[in-house]
């Protein structure tokens, strides 16, 4: 496995556009409009994860994800990893990678946000705040110093 964090000037960038687009999650749809769209700062990143020259899973590197009156940034958002790939730690190698990005732009921490119980606890996060998204649900929030 092989994991690739690029900017939109990359030709993984719509591969990504194109498998977000068909993948099981509802959100991959939202991730491929916004990479469409391109609205991404310089330091913004996208992240894959590839096996055998296909994409496996993929998440982002933002400064706003799903709650946009946060006080927090930069997030790590839209993690999702194919149904066949579950359980070989996909998320936590394209996490861990990002978190090495984030370290080397002179971000002390990073944050990620989900709706699901003992998911990101495991890699390090710990639970700090709870936030409403877009969508009026509330979302917890998980910090990770690197």
């Amino acid at each position: 496995m092989e994991i690739k964090i690029f900017n939109s000037s990359n030709p993984y960038w719509q591969r990504l556009i194109e498998f977000s687009k068909i993948s099981s999650w509802d959100a991959g749809i939202k991730l491929s409009d916004r990479l469409l769209e391109n609205n991404f700062l310089d330091w913004e990143r996208a992240c894959i994860a590839i096996e055998d020259n296909n994409i496996i899973g993929y998440c982002v590197f933002v400064e706003v994800d799903s709650c946009p009156k946060s006080k927090y940034y930069p997030w790590v958002g839209y993690v999702f990893v194919d149904g066949n790939h579950r359980g070989k730690r996909v998320s936590e190698k394209m996490i861990n990678h990002l978190g090495a990005y984030a370290k080397g732009l002179g971000f002390d921490n990073i944050y990620i946000q989900t709706g699901f119980e003992d998911l990101y606890e495991r890699f390090g996060f710990t639970h700090i705040d709870n936030l409403q998204n877009e969508a009026g649900s509330l979302e917890k929030v998980f910090v990770r110093k690197q």
